[in-house]
């Protein structure tokens, strides 16, 4: 293929590969005006992939979000690229909030957004909103969206505040362990028939 062979969709055509899609080291492939717009591959609507999608060499690889934040893969995430950093908030009484459901989607009256019917399963964004209005987003529409990528983050906090009871339930507990081991020793010294003495 020469290097000016373009692969064009006009209006809402699709353009499926079966065999694979590699740009090499060319500029790249977009949309919406020149190719690539910067990007090696760039998506403007739905992408969908019945396959493998492959990220990086192995060692990298980072999928975003628009706005730079994380959805999943091996990220940069030095402390030296980084200002402003700030530990979470106590989370735990939110995250023991959130409420997990399954449900169907609506296609029937939602056939553009090609919604599965498989059973599913998930939050629902008005509720997540009111505990922790920063994990849900809302598109043009006024639809909500959740955004799931950073649960594990905020999870990881939760978790953290549970170790941390738990230690010091440890702690208490040991304390009254050690009380109850003198009050025996002081029974049994003057009452050895006793029961706790045996």
């Amino acid at each position: 293929m020469a290097d000016t062979t373009w692969i064009r969709s006009y209006g809402s055509e699709a353009v499926y590969m079966d065999t694979g899609f590699d740009t090499g080291s060319a500029s790249g492939v977009g949309c919406g005006g020149g190719k690539g717009g910067g990007y090696t591959f760039q998506v403007c609507g739905t992408f969908r992939g019945s396959g493998d999608i492959r990220i990086g060499t192995g060692t990298t690889g980072c999928v975003t979000d628009a706005d730079g934040t994380i959805i999943a893969g091996t990220c940069s995430s030095d402390a030296r690229l980084k200002t402003g950093i700030t530990p979470f908030p106590r989370v735990l009484d939110k995250l023991a909030r959130l409420q997990a459901v399954s449900f169907l989607w609506n296609a029937r009256d939602f056939p553009e957004r090609r919604f599965g019917a498989s059973p599913s399963f998930g939050l629902v964004a008005q509720d997540v909103e009111k505990v922790l209005p920063e994990l849900v987003t809302e598109d043009e529409r006024g639809y909500k969206a959740v955004r799931y990528n950073k649960l594990p983050l905020l999870m990881l906090e939760g978790m953290k505040e549970l170790k941390e009871a738990n230690d010091s339930l440890k702690q208490e507990n040991d304390r009254l362990q050690s009380q109850m081991a003198a009050l025996r020793t002081l029974v049994c010294k003057d009452h050895p028939e006793v029961e706790i003495c045996h």
